[in-house]
């Protein structure tokens, strides 16, 4: 998975399906950098044929290519805290 800047984020870790609508609807990005992963909507992704790569498109939010801390990211655990929860639902706003 790449970033619309051409940024590298990581791989297809997942495909979250809605079941009663039958459509992949999110994907579950494993982030090459840490032991963390994003969830990016479908309709923010596409793929580039050519290079046989899926780019996220993240709104442009200041400094989003240079600053990975700005991605909403999830740290790879079960048990979230609600600050987490918190913070992922306010990047995940801002980005998509």
């Amino acid at each position: 998975v790449y970033a619309s800047t051409g940024r590298e984020l990581g791989v297809v870790d997942e495909l979250l399906v809605d079941v009663e609508a039958g459509e992949v609807v999110m994907l579950d990005v494993d982030l090459r950098r840490d032991d963390r992963h994003a969830y990016a909507p479908i309709r923010a992704a596409w793929v580039d044929h050519g290079t046989r790569r899926v780019v996220l498109d993240v709104r442009s939010v200041e400094g989003m290519t240079d600053r990975d801390d700005l991605l909403p990211t999830l740290p790879r655990r079960t048990a979230l805290t609600d600050d987490e929860v918190d913070r992922f639902d306010a990047g995940y706003t801002r980005a998509y």
